[in-house]
């Protein structure tokens, strides 16, 4: 039976312990490999806020995720 390279790893997280342990397989993996990883993670959509508080809700939450992964990801 033949084998078909690794060539990319999506790595979905939610910012946990567990997620960065994940993410920390899949880069020792990568580095093996030659992989490209593709960290992904989900806002979720919150309901019955008015639109203002959406906005400013969501603008923080994207700051603050993207701050995390980014730290995750180094």
């Amino acid at each position: 039976m033949a084998t078909t390279p690794l060539v990319r790893l999506l790595v979905p997280i939610d910012l946990s312990a567990a997620s960065a342990r994940v993410l920390d397989v899949a880069r020792r993996l990568a580095s093996a490999t030659g992989a490209h990883v593709t960290v992904l993670h989900v806002i979720h959509a919150v309901r019955g806020l008015d639109q203002p508080s959406i906005e400013r809700f969501y603008r923080q939450l994207e700051k603050v995720a993207n701050a995390r992964v980014g730290r995750a990801c180094r």
